[in-house]
């Protein structure tokens, strides 16, 4: 949905909520930057008003080690992996059928793995032309998809 402005129903819809529980997240969104209006469209009752992204990709900075930084990422993380968890739901339970197989609307992979750092380094650079790759191969006309990845330390078992 980052690719084009898109109302709150249709925010609704893409992410399996009902619209009306949407409407108290804008306001702060709103004001911190992280989505704006991008004007109006008609609608058969009255004109609904559309909202974006600023950016194709927002991020937050890594490097600032405040507990409110962390409290920010650790709320952000549960709300992006509850989203994920909906959606691939939702595919598992109602596949495209302009996709073939039900395999072919909802992916899902776990793999753990000791790195060193240049190998984090290199994950890091294929997360990277992952993320690219799916901008560049954007089609207006196809299917929708999103990907979330979630990358964290684990702790070693003692």
């Amino acid at each position: 949905m980052s690719e084009q402005p898109a109302t709150v129903e249709e925010l609704g819809h893409y992410l399996g909520r009902e619209p009306r529980s949407l409407y108290h997240h804008l306001r702060p969104l709103l004001k911190a930057g992280l989505i704006e209006e991008a004007g109006k469209r008609e609608t058969a009752r009255r004109p609904a008003t559309l909202y974006r992204l600023p950016a194709d990709r927002l991020e937050l900075d890594r490097n600032d080690d405040s507990s409110h930084a962390k409290a920010l990422l650790k709320k952000l993380a549960r709300s992006a992996l509850q989203s994920a968890m909906r959606l691939q739901e939702r595919a598992i339970d109602t596949p495209d059928p302009r996709l073939g197989a039900r395999r072919n609307s909802a992916f899902l992979t776990h793999r753990a793995a000791r790195l060193s750092k240049n190998g984090l380094k290199r994950v890091h650079q294929k997360i990277n032309e992952l993320s690219t790759l799916l901008g560049e191969l954007h089609d207006e006309n196809g299917v929708p998809f999103t990907l979330t990845i979630s990358l964290a330390k684990a702790h070693d078992r003692e």
